[in-house]
């Protein structure tokens, strides 16, 4: 969902934000814009908003005449996307990207001197390795155990492909949604698969030849402003792109996924 302006740019907003659940009160932001689309960090706190922008584009259907049939993401793949938890409180969820190694949200983690991963059914204590606020990614190191790790896709999406995204939201068991990519803008993908709080640092998967790839790292999600209020879409949610999480993941610890 897009709002134009009338020099033809989208605005979109970023929110900072903190991922436990006892901060969830009401947002209300001092932009003066009546009307927007916001990015908010799948949980909230009242950190100031950033204003970034995009250029519109037009949405085409991906066709292909001879598709790779994807059901959804079996045990394997859902396995792998475990649930992180700080020392303060904060309750989300991660990607196994390597042996031994958890990717999350760089917001997740930030100000908590205490990570946790839960692998097999218990909390196991996970090493900060690295974060880029930037593109809002963290590395862990944690035993991982049987895990597989997911692999990474290599390829852009294409415009309305499918794709599915899994994580823990409001600390509660995982969940899956399924939607469409809809845009890459700013260095953020964008998608139609619903998200709530505590699903930040969960993953967005693509079926690329019959096999999930992970196609960006949930960050975020949508909402649009009436007043000074924000309303949360049910049809916006925005991720890193794979290439990104690659970049960072090669910076901080050397591992080409």
């Amino acid at each position: 969902m897009n709002f134009q302006d009338e020099d033809g740019v989208t605005k979109y907003y970023t929110l900072s934000a903190e991922s436990r659940l006892q901060k969830g009160q009401r947002l209300v932001s001092r932009m003066v814009a009546t009307l927007a689309v916001a990015t908010l960090l799948c949980a909230c706190s009242g950190t100031p908003l950033v204003e970034t922008s995009a250029s519109y584009r037009s949405y085409t259907l991906y066709t292909d005449t001879n598709p790779q049939v994807c059901n959804n993401p079996d045990d394997i793949v859902l396995r792998s996307i475990v649930r992180v938890a700080t020392g303060d409180g904060g309750d989300a969820s991660g990607v196994v990207v390597a042996d031994g190694k958890v990717l999350t949200a760089a917001h997740v983690v930030a100000g908590s001197n205490l990570a946790l991963v839960r692998i097999d059914g218990a909390y196991r204590h996970a090493e900060l390795l690295g974060t880029d606020a930037t593109s809002d990614l963290a590395l862990l190191a944690v035993d991982t155990g049987s895990l597989q790790p997911l692999p990474l896709a290599q390829k852009t999406l294409y415009s309305f492909e499918q794709v599915w995204a899994i994580g823990y939201p409001l600390a509660l068991e995982q969940v899956t949604t399924h939607g469409f990519f809809r845009n890459n803008a700013q260095g953020r993908l964008f998608a139609s698969a619903p998200i709530q709080a505590g699903a930040s640092g969960g993953g967005l998967m693509r079926c690329e030849n019959g096999k999930f790839e992970l196609a960006g790292l949930i960050r975020g999600y949508g909402a649009y402003r009436i007043g000074n209020e924000l309303v949360p879409l049910n049809d916006l949610s925005i991720h890193t792109p794979a290439e990104q999480i690659q970049r960072f993941v090669l910076q901080t610890d050397g591992i080409a996924l």
